[in-house]
């Protein structure tokens, strides 16, 4: 058994999730969720530093601790930008051949999980990218 913490990220911004990975049977298990807000932040300056991630770092290690098992975060002091391309991919591959080809178009927001990586995975399929209009903060 291990605690983990993954950053994740949905249409409001980034936040971290705490997870118990277990052996027997093979599984992960969330714990906790941890938001201090929406990317609205990133304009405004007031991260980095992410006060999520010290949150979820120093509650993953107590509980680890506590357990006597190991913890593990991968990239505290931003978020992963590997989530939402891995996210692409996984879509993509999941769709067939023909399905594929019919994207031309990717409408997508400006939010700070959309990275170039990201594009890069529909650009390889030939679909360009449209910014879609910005969201009113709150």
């Amino acid at each position: 058994m291990a605690i983990e913490a993954v950053w994740d990220g949905d249409t409001e911004g980034w936040f971290v999730v705490l997870l118990a990975l277990t052996d027997d049977p093979q599984s992960e298990h969330q714990l906790a969720l941890v938001r201090h807000g929406g990317d609205i932040r990133l304009f405004n300056g007031t991260v980095p530093p992410w006060p999520e991630a010290r949150e979820a770092e120093q509650a993953g290690r107590a509980l680890a601790d506590h357990l006597g098992v190991r913890f593990h975060f991968p990239s505290p002091d931003r978020p992963d930008d590997e989530w939402a391309t891995e996210q692409a991919r996984n879509l993509l591959m999941s769709l067939d051949d023909v399905r594929t080809t019919g994207i031309r178009y990717l409408i997508r927001d400006n939010a700070g999980y959309f990275t170039e990586g990201f594009d890069v995975v529909f650009n390889a399929i030939g679909a360009v990218w449209c910014p879609s209009c910005p969201a009113r903060p709150g």
